[in-house]
């Protein structure tokens, strides 16, 4: 699933990064709102990431 996330974070129109949680939400057997969840997740922890490093 940490891949998959990995993705999902390039994926910059919010239209298709719906339509691609959507998919994978249908494959995988997870919820779209967890998907959305580690996916926030993902994002908040890249941006402290970031931050240290500057």
């Amino acid at each position: 699933m940490s891949k998959i996330i990995g993705v999902l974070l390039t994926i910059q129109d919010p239209i298709e990064l719906d339509l691609y949680i959507r998919q994978i939400s249908d494959l995988m057997v997870v919820s779209y709102d967890a998907i959305k969840e580690k996916l926030r997740q993902a994002r908040y922890d890249q941006q402290l990431t970031t931050a240290f490093q500057t």
